[in-house]
C-alpha cells in the first residue's frame, strides 16, 4: 500500500516515526510490536491501540 505524501502528513508523529522504523527494519525477520515500541519508548499495547485510533 502507497501512502501520499498529503496521507502522511495526516498521520500523528507517533506513527509516522513507527513506520519509519518499520521501514528501516523490514530486512529483520525478527522485528516484533515490542522491539517497535521500546524504540518509540512506549508501550506495544499503547502503539497498537493509538495506530488503530489514527
Amino acid at each position: 500500500m502507497l501512502i501520499t505524501s498529503y496521507q502522511l502528513t495526516q498521520l500523528s508523529p507517533i506513527v509516522r516515526r513507527g513506520q519509519q522504523f518499520v521501514r528501516e527494519q523490514y530486512m529483520n525477520s525478527d522485528l516484533t510490536l515490542d522491539m517497535l515500541a521500546e524504540e518509540l519508548q512506549i508501550s506495544a499495547i499503547y502503539y497498537n491501540q493509538y495506530r488503530r485510533r489514527n
